[in-house]
């Protein structure tokens, strides 16, 4: 696989995020530049009703059930709201005091079925926020919804310590390192309308050690300035393992640090999530990864329980990823070919 560096784009069309009132819905916090959504202060405090933990707990024990049929390891990963992590900067209008109900499943699940693989590392990730891990004054951007680089490198290691285990390997420590802060616009700001109000913008702190991978596929929706599909390859990776994430946007920041890893490694836009998409690869490990303020949709997991999460428009997306996945392949199957070729005229050459 070595050389192998197939990047494919294609413009998507995705009218519904663009058309929603973002300047309702994000708050300006107590400290410039931080701001929020109010959808995760919202969906934090709706606790869900026994029901509901109950549905979610037979959703993911049947899928974990169905993987394992398949010869797959099934990994849940939650990946902790901002307001969870930075409450001193929440807006004043926002009582955060307890858990919210992102807590409340992450605690039935260990209780109800422990015997589900699920990461809500909300602990580590509080720790590295009072060490100023790598350096980083934050860990969640200021003017963003995500964890930034360092946050994700954090998170990735606490995934990668769950996958080793299922996977009956030893764990290897190898955080990120870092260089000097760079800065960027964040999307809240950009969604409010504050793109050239650079007093609200946040850092980025881009990797500065090898990584050791190569991006052999990528699915880009511009419009959206959205990745749908990131497929990674790694000839000297921690570990000889296939993983396939998918998730939401915080998973785009993970892919230095699984890249790093494994030998393969997707991260797949879970708004496109199809089962069959999964099964085609046939991974090690499957992950599945959702932001706090979507934990609700572990009761109900688009793609597998019910069809795609996908609006009529989006429908022929499917088709075209799997369209130009398979190009893709081709074309890497086809470099691979011509390198082993040069390698035997080299051979017969020398002798």
């Amino acid at each position: 696989m070595a050389g192998m560096s197939v990047v494919l784009t294609a413009a998507l069309s995705l009218t519904a995020f663009a058309a929603t009132d973002w300047k309702n819905m994000i708050s300006h916090g107590t400290v410039k530049p931080w701001l929020f959504i109010d959808e995760e202060y919202a969906n934090r405090n709706r606790f869900f009703t026994q029901a509901e933990l109950d549905g979610t707990v037979k959703t993911l024990t049947d899928l974990s059930a169905d993987l394992e049929a398949e010869g797959i390891k099934f990994v849940v990963l939650i990946a902790p709201d901002k307001e969870d992590i930075y409450p001193e900067y929440a807006p004043a209008g926002y009582s955060l005091d307890g858990g919210g109900r992102t807590e409340q499943l992450f605690n039935y699940l260990k209780t109800a079925a422990p015997q589900l693989n699920v990461v809500y590392p909300i602990d580590e990730l509080k720790e590295a926020k009072a060490a100023h891990t790598a350096g980083a004054d934050t860990i969640y951007y200021t003017s963003d919804s995500h964890w930034n680089e360092v946050g994700a490198d954090v998170a990735s290691r606490e995934l990668i310590r769950k996958i080793a285990a299922v996977s009956g390997k030893e764990y290897e420590d190898f955080p990120g390192s870092f260089g000097e802060p760079k800065t960027r616009q964040g999307d809240l700001q950009v969604l409010l309308g504050l793109g050239s109000d650079w007093s609200y913008s946040t850092v980025s702190y881009p990797r500065t050690d090898s990584l050791g991978y190569l991006k052999a596929y990528e699915l880009y929706n511009e419009e959206n300035c959205d990745v749908v599909d990131v497929v990674t390859q790694n000839d000297s990776p921690v570990y000889d393992l296939k993983v396939y994430l998918t998730g939401d946007s915080y998973r785009e920041n993970m892919v230095p640090t699984m890249g790093k890893y494994f030998s393969q490694f997707t991260a797949f836009n879970r708004f496109y999530f199809d089962t069959d998409f999964l099964l085609e690869d046939k991974p090690d490990v499957f992950v599945y990864e959702c932001a706090g303020r979507y934990c609700g949709d572990l009761g109900m997991i688009a793609g597998y329980s019910t069809a795609p999460m996908m609006l009529p428009q989006q429908l022929k997306v499917n088709v075209d990823i799997r369209a130009e996945r398979a190009a893709a392949k081709e074309a890497a199957a086809a470099e691979a070919a011509a390198q082993a070729a040069e390698q035997v005229i080299g051979t017969r050459y020398q002798g």
